[in-house]
């Protein structure tokens, strides 16, 4: 009943709800998940969860069909000769955190962040579920990511995320984690309703 509830209601919101040409893509089998890129900020919104597993092969394939898509949506930034991905940060929205029952996406993008895109662009992973604030920089024991879960329902505000990567272009090479926490800034205090309809 539940992901009824979500389909009628959040499935395809932004074309439902919003005018607005950000060039919102869908993953072709995953109708729930959305990617757009905005001043070289490439944002990702995917279809993971927490809860109990209610069949281990849909869990298993839904979460290697979003790292697939993840991986593409970066790829498509990598100017092979220039040897540099073409965006200044990636934003990735999930709901759940990393946990055994979503180690096929979370252990395979570790990998990938590491030996793939060698840490080179600033990331963070915004998620709710466990109900609880946590701002963990070094997210997956990776310098350039940065994960932020929120405390949800009702009982805190919206988060104003701003994220600024051209404030430290040519910086990045160093993978500093501090560089990573200054191109993201939460601000958990001053972000209001009307701030979070922007």
């Amino acid at each position: 009943k539940a992901w009824k509830l979500w389909t009628n209601y959040f499935e395809n919101y932004h074309s439902k709800h919003w005018s607005h040409d950000l060039g919102v893509e869908q993953a072709p089998n995953r109708p729930e998940t959305f990617s757009f890129v905005k001043n070289r900020v490439l944002i990702i919104g995917l279809n993971i969860v927490g809860g109990k597993v209610h069949s281990r092969t849909e869990w298993k394939t839904r979460l290697r069909d979003e790292f697939s898509w993840t991986v593409q949506l970066i790829e498509r930034h990598f100017d092979r000769s220039a040897g540099v991905y073409d965006l200044g940060a990636i934003v990735i929205f999930g709901h759940a955190g990393p946990s055994g029952d979503n180690a096929h996406y979370f252990d395979p993008l570790k990998n990938y962040i590491r030996d793939g895109m060698k840490e080179s662009v600033p990331m963070l992973y915004m998620n709710g579920n466990s109900h609880a604030w946590l701002y963990q920089p070094g997210f997956l024991d990776m310098n350039n990511f940065l994960r932020v879960q929120h405390v949800g329902g009702t009982s805190e505000d919206p988060y104003r995320v701003i994220v600024e990567p051209l404030k430290y272009e040519g910086i990045f090479q160093s993978k500093s984690r501090a560089v990573t926490r200054s191109v993201f800034t939460i601000d958990r205090k001053e972000a209001s309703l009307s701030d979070a309809k922007k």
